[in-house]
C-alpha cells in the first residue's frame, strides 16, 4: 500500500519518523518491536488531529489511556466465521479452517507479545459484539449508540461513516 503524500496519515508518520536510516547492524532494523513502536506513535499522533478507525494493531492497548477512544472487539462463532471465509474467498472448508486457525494464532501471538494481555479478553475492550447474532449493520448502529452514550453526543450516519 502506498500512502499519498497529501494525506494526514502521511504527514503524521513523517512527524514521528523523519526518515533517518536505521543501520541493519543495529538489531532494531525492521524488528517487530521497532515496527510496533512506530505504529503506536502514528496512532497517537493521529488521535490528536482527527477522528479515525483503526482495525487491529493492538490499538485498544496503545490508546487505552486516551479519553476520546472507544475500543470495540468484533467476533463470531467459529462455524459462522468458517462459512463466511469459504464464501468470501471461494475456498474449501479445509482451506478455511487452515486460514482461520493461522490468522487467529497470529493475532493472538501478536497481541500477547506486544501487550502481555489475552487478545479475546472482554476486559480489554469497551464493547464486544457478536457479528453473527447482530449482523454488521446492527453492530455499526450499536457502536454509534455507545459513542453517543459515552461522549454525550448525537451522531448522524454521515458523521460516523
Amino acid at each position: 500500500m502506498r500512502i499519498q503524500k497529501k494525506t494526514f496519515l502521511y504527514r503524521a508518520s513523517r512527524r514521528v519518523y523523519s526518515g533517518e536510516v536505521i543501520p541493519k547492524e543495529s538489531g532494531n532494523f525492521l524488528s517487530d518491536q521497532n515496527l510496533f513502536n512506530y505504529q503506536a506513535k502514528v496512532l497517537q499522533e493521529l488521535l490528536h488531529h482527527e477522528s479515525y478507525v483503526c482495525i487491529g494493531r493492538a490499538a485498544d492497548f496503545v490508546l487505552k489511556d486516551e479519553p476520546n477512544v472507544v475500543s470495540v472487539y468484533l467476533d463470531a462463532p467459529y462455524e459462522f466465521r468458517l462459512k463466511r471465509e469459504m464464501k468470501r474467498q471461494g475456498i474449501s472448508e479445509q482451506e478455511a479452517v487452515k486460514y482461520i486457525d493461522r490468522l487467529d494464532k497470529y493475532r493472538n501471538s501478536y497481541y500477547m507479545y506486544h501487550t502481555g494481555r489475552q487478545w479475546k479478553n472482554p476486559e480489554n475492550y469497551d464493547l464486544c459484539l457478536n457479528t453473527e447474532s447482530l449482523g454488521l449493520d446492527h453492530c455499526v448502529e450499536l457502536i454509534k449508540k455507545f459513542m453517543e452514550l459515552k461522549f454525550g453526543i448525537c451522531s448522524s450516519e454521515k458523521e460516523i461513516l
